[in-house]
């Protein structure tokens, strides 16, 4: 199946709106092994290491199956960055998602009309019909994720998992197929669960 990256500094990327269109939504995280010399040829040297290796990894060719990307509302560096993304890369789909700061019904109905643009252009572009339905079980799907992440999470303070490893978790859940990351989530609790509480003694610092 193929992807929409995410460039998002927050959480406040629309993943239901990209799965109900039949795609899979990618957060593009970064590569630290890369270096940026071609995005420092493009970006003003206030923009942040993040948002130039983001740019390089698109400069040297994102995965084939990234068809697009979304770009939402963020700081000042990653809101402009968007502008440059136009101008150098190329991908079949190119969305910046304006998002409100604010929670009345002001920016409430700003939020939708922005969500709602997203939907018609992405009908538009990829000839593809997003329906309510569609919506909801995608809705569902996530909820699924993060109820399991949450338990996971809380299990932290058991040691039965560590934070390394959750990380991973957290980090798979992001850029993978989210029906498949949901069964992987299902079986990891299933195993953490039935681990015992580490008997660890808590360590005293002076």
């Amino acid at each position: 199946m193929n992807k929409i990256g995410i460039i998002d500094s927050g959480v406040c990327a629309p993943e239901e709106i990209i799965m109900a269109a039949g795609f899979i939504p990618s957060r593009l995280l970064g590569d630290p092994t890369i270096n940026i010399t071609n995005a420092n040829e493009h970006i003003p040297p206030n923009h942040c290491v993040w948002a130039r290796n983001l740019l390089e990894q698109a400069i040297n060719g994102l995965n084939n199956d990234i068809k697009g990307i979304i770009s939402i509302h963020g700081c000042d560096c990653t809101n402009r960055e968007f502008d440059i993304w136009l101008e150098c890369i190329d991908l079949d789909f190119m969305y910046f998602s304006n998002v409100p700061l604010k929670r009345d019904h002001t920016a409430f109905k700003f939020l939708v009309k922005e969500l709602k643009e997203l939907v018609a252009q992405l009908e538009v572009k990829f000839k593809i019909k997003i329906t309510s339905e569609k919506i909801r079980e995608a809705i569902k799907i996530t909820n699924k994720i993060r109820t399991i992440l949450r338990e996971l999470s809380e299990l932290r303070s058991k040691l039965v998992i560590n934070s390394s490893e959750f990380h991973k978790l957290v980090k798979m859940v992001q850029k993978e197929d989210k029906n498949e990351a949901l069964m992987i989530l299902e079986q990891k609790l299933k195993e953490f669960s039935a681990k015992e509480p580490s008997l660890l003694k808590k360590k005293k610092f002076y």
